[in-house]
Parts: C-alpha cells; structure tokens; sequence
C-alpha cells in the first residue's frame, strides 16, 4: 500500500482502476521553404484558425451554463485565435524566415511562453497553460487527418496524466471517467477552473503518480483530502467505503428535500428559482422542482451560432423551455447583455478597452432596435404558452425603462395586426445591477413589475474591483458595507412599491450570505443547480425573525466583522445538524 499526496481540486470520493494517458506532445522541426510555398503555408495556417475556432465554438455550444467560468476560458481562446495581431506574426515569420506554418507557429509561442515564464505571477502562470493548449489545437488541425491530442479515454476509470491541458479537461468531461490525477497542474489553472465543473475527484500535483501506479492498478481517491492511496489495505477500503456511504446518504436526504416546499425552520415559505442558459437544464432535477426560473441567459443564443438568431429560432428555443420546464411557474427572460467588446466589428462600435462600462445589456439593445424587437417578439409569441418574464439588464434610469417599454408596445401592436397570438399581459422588470438604479431604486419600481439584483455587476461597480481581475480578488467582496446597504436600499424599495424582488448573483449561491440576506427580509432566490440542494437544506434550518434582529445588530460593522460574523452562523447551523 502506498499513499500520495497532491492538491484536492474537485471534491467526491471514488475508488476504481487506474489507466494511465500521456498526452502527445508535437515534436515540430525547423524546416525552409521555397518562396513558391509561401502562399500554400499561409493557407494552410488560416485554414487551421478557423477549424480551430469551429471546434471551440462547437465545445461552446454543448457546456452547460453553470460552467460559466469553463465558458469564458473557451471565450478567451477564441479571442486570441481571432487576433489579427497573431495572425499577422505567423504570416511574417513564414514570408520572412521561409519555414513551414508547423514551425512557425511553434516558434511564436515558445517565445510567448518563454518570456512569460521569466515573471513570477499566477496569472500569467495560467496564461502559459491556455498559449499550450492553442499552440497544440493549431498544429493538430494543420494536419488533414486532425487527430485527437490525446487517445481515447477509457470510461469508467481513474484517469492518471502527466501534463495537464484545457483541452484535455474538456475532452475527460465527455469520458464519463471516474477521476483525474495529474502529476502537474496547479489550484489557479483553467484547467482546475474546468475540472471544477466536472462532478467527480480530481487531484493536480500528484509528483510521483506515473512512478507509484500502473495500468489497472486499484487505488481509492479522495478528491477531499488529495490523497490517492495505490492497492490499500482492507481497513483502509473499509474505512473509504463508510465515508462513501456517509456521504451518499446527505446527498439523498437533500434530494428528497428537493421535491419539498422551501421554508424556515418556523414554516415560512422561500422561494428558490433556477438559473440556467440552456433549455435541455430545466430537465434537472434540481431545476425541475425550482419555484422558477429566475435568470435564463439569453447570450448563449448568439455565441451557439455566433450570431443573432431569427425570430423564429428564439421563440423555438423559448418554446422548448416552457415545454422541458413548466407552463404555470414563472421563467424571467434576460434580454441579450453581450458587451460590445464581442460585436464591434460586426455592429462598427468603437474599441471598448473596458467592456464592462461600454454598450452593453439595454443600452445595446436600444442602440440597436431591431435585434431588440426580434428577441421581444419572440419572447411575446412563446409567453401565450407559459408563464415568460421579460427582464431587462444595465438599466441605470428610468427613461431607458420608458423607452424600452415603448418598442415593446411597438412588437406587441405588429402581432396584434398580424393576428398572431401572444401574451399582452407580460410582465417586464429590470435587473438591479448598476449603482444608479439601487440609489433611484423607488423610482424605478414605479416603472417596473419586478426587480432582480445582480449581485456580480453591483459588487463590481460599487466598489470599482473588476470580478475576473485576480490581483483584485480581495476587494471583490459583496459583504462591503457598501454593497450591503444598497441591496437593502433596493429590498425596501421593492417593499415600498409591493413589487417582487429576488437575487440572482453569486451571492445568492453562497451558504455565509444566505442568512444574511434572509435577515435583510430577501425571500426569493435564484441560483446555480449546483448551490441548490445545501441552500434549500440551510434555510430550512433559520428563523427569520432571530435573523432579522441579528442583521439589526451586524449591519454598521466592518466587512470583516460581518463575514465572520455569518461565517460563524453558518458553521454552528452545520453542526448543529452534525454536518
């Protein structure tokens, strides 16, 4: 018996037969050209972008939408495959040195990864691993036979790999394997990020794997701890099948609570909605037995085609919803929020150096009417067969409300003379995710059905920390003072005008938050199939009078202070569960 150790990436407890896959390294070869080739390379090298782009596009198009992070690494690739900048270096390279497109793509981001390699910074560690994964899909598709990096992997085994990738990340994801150990990789990769995503154990940094185990070796991982023990001991097998069995167990008590009513411990009903960005994910149980849908992200119907849809294509997507989730519970449609950063070629917007301020959510949508009404129309027409919401996203006043109101009436009057049949009675709110529109909240309410605040955007503008910028990572924190106070602003606002208001933001999601926001007097929900068994389970442990009077109390401290403040709260409910 022996036993590894490595850094837990994912979660779960799995015992099973090892194979062993060594990704296939391209061993690329300086080689000339004549003149005469050139334009041939050239072709070949453009030929190989756009393969690899219809390749990452189609690996888009079947992620779910919960792997949202998995999704903006494949968003990333795609973008530094469409650079003209890059396109225009390998094209010097072959016009200048006279070597193949093969080497010359090789060169461009050996260099990249070598000058990369001199800064000591996690970021950029990461960004070496994605120049990798890029450099390897490009030369694999120059190739006529295109053939996978990596063999095929088997199914229903313990997949033990040197050299970790994105790429093999996502192929594992459709592997049905049982477990992944590397021998590299670290806690802050793309490829951690994606074997998050995966449901099952993964450990990174497992130094002596390929030494210690063999093919069809039987080992026991604990995603957990990061421990791997190679042919245990009958006590150990023992004692890993008890934890197996503990653990199976609170999972099947929280999925027979999944088909239950949300309430508090003293019986007062919460809502909990879904968000989701496919309709296939309303199928999930998880979702299925949801109070709602409150967020379908529409973007996902223009990166699937790298367009936007027609009409008649939305409302089938709509349509289909309805038809995989509910006709009578309520699902609250997001208009498009792509940031102008990704259509500025296509729509000759300006350059946009901070997307995240730029022509975005409504204000793209009023800048450009006719994609705003063709989604409206959809939206309206699938509405008469289910219980559809229109949710509006960026808003910051109340004349943007007005005037998209008035391109809705507009679409609604079109159907009308087309006979065509829609609801007329559709409810439209706003997503509560600008500083402005928390401040003039009151305002706003008059203008609209419902509020749904976006705790992602509103962290991020209130406290000036960009969400995906590591370095910030600290000071993107939703338990500031700040952000705090105008989340209450907005629940009050909401209570004031006696309009419905949920969250749908990652805090929403987060179990040290939940109490918080129960004491603030939110009821309603929306969040990731993934956070929705242990939320549901932890509200049915909470009074909300007792967590409205501790909210009370905690409200002027410190951000510190309040985190630690419900961290503790949460812990205690845990273990007075024996959690």
């Amino acid at each position: 018996m022996k036993i590894l150790r490595g850094i837990p990436i994912s979660s779960g407890l799995v015992a099973g037969k090892v194979t062993i896959i060594k990704s296939i390294s391209y061993a690329t070869f300086q080689k000339s050209i004549k003149k005469s080739e050139v334009e041939k390379h050239i072709s070949m090298f453009k030929q190989s972008i756009k393969k690899s782009l219809e390749e990452l596009q189609l690996l888009f198009s079947f992620m779910e939408s919960d792997a949202k992070d998995a999704r903006e690494i494949i968003l990333s690739h795609q973008e530094m495959l469409k650079d003209k900048v890059f396109h225009d270096e390998i094209i010097s390279i072959i016009n200048d040195e006279l070597v193949e497109a093969e080497f010359a793509i090789h060169s461009f981001f050996e260099k990249l990864i070598n000058d990369f390699s001199k800064i000591e910074d996690n970021y950029l560690s990461q960004r070496k691993e994605d120049f990798r994964d890029i450099k390897d899909r490009i030369i694999k598709n120059l190739s006529q036979n295109s053939t996978r990096n990596f063999h095929s992997i088997p199914k229903n085994k313990i997949t033990v790999i040197d050299n970790i990738s994105v790429s093999f990340m996502f192929e594992a994801k459709n592997s049905n394997v049982l477990g992944i150990i590397a021998k590299n990789g670290t806690a802050n990769s793309h490829s951690a990020i994606i074997a998050k995503s995966l449901d099952i154990p993964v450990v990174f940094e497992v130094k002596d794997a390929l030494v210690e185990m063999k093919n069809n070796d039987f080992i026991l991982l604990n995603g957990n701890t990061g421990t791997v023990i190679v042919s245990p001991s009958d006590e150990k097998i023992s004692e890993f099948q008890k934890n197996k069995k503990k653990e199976k167990r609170l999972y099947l008590g929280k999925l027979k609570l999944a088909k239950l009513p949300t309430s508090t411990k003293n019986n007062q009903r919460i809502q909990i909605m879904s968000n989701i960005e496919i309709p296939d994910e309303a199928k999930k149980i998880e979702v299925k037995n949801s109070d709602g849908i409150g967020l379908f992200r529409t973007e996902f119907l223009y990166y699937i085609e790298n367009k936007f849809p027609t009409t008649e294509r939305q409302y089938k997507f709509y349509r289909d919803l309805i038809k995989f989730y509910s006709e009578n519970k309520p699902i609250y449609i997001r208009t498009f929020d792509i940031g102008g950063d990704k259509l500025s070629n296509e729509f000759g917007l300006a350059k946009e150096l901070n997307p995240y301020l730029g022509c975005r959510g409504i204000r793209f949508s009023l800048r450009f009417p006719k994609i705003f009404k063709d989604q409206i129309k959809a939206i309206l027409r699938a509405g008469a067969f289910g219980n559809l919401k229109i949710m509006l996203p960026m808003i910051t006043s109340k004349n943007e409300i007005i005037r998209a109101k008035k391109i809705i009436n507009d679409v609604k009057f079109e159907l009308k003379k087309s006979k065509m049949k829609f609801d007329e009675n559709i409810e439209i709110g706003i997503m509560i995710e600008v500083p402005a529109a928390a401040i003039q909240s009151e305002q706003l309410a008059d203008v609209s059905d419902f509020f749904s605040i976006g705790t992602n955007d509103l962290t991020q503008y209130i406290l000036a920390a960009d969400r995906d910028n590591e370095t910030l990572a600290e000071s993107f924190n939703y338990f500031h003072p700040a952000v705090l106070q105008l989340i209450e602003i907005s629940i009050n606002a909401a209570k004031k005008r006696n309009i419905p208001i949920s969250i749908c933001g990652e805090m929403a999601g987060d179990e040290i938050a939940v109490p918080l926001l129960l004491g603030m007097g939110l009821k309603c929900f929306s969040i990731s199939k993934e956070n929705y068994l242990n939320i549901k389970d932890d509200i049915s442990n909470y009074e909300l009078d007792i967590l409205r009077k501790k909210y009370t109390k905690i409200k002027r401290k410190s951000q510190i202070e309040i985190f630690q403040f419900y961290k503790k709260i949460m812990k205690e409910t845990k273990e007075t569960k024996g959690l």
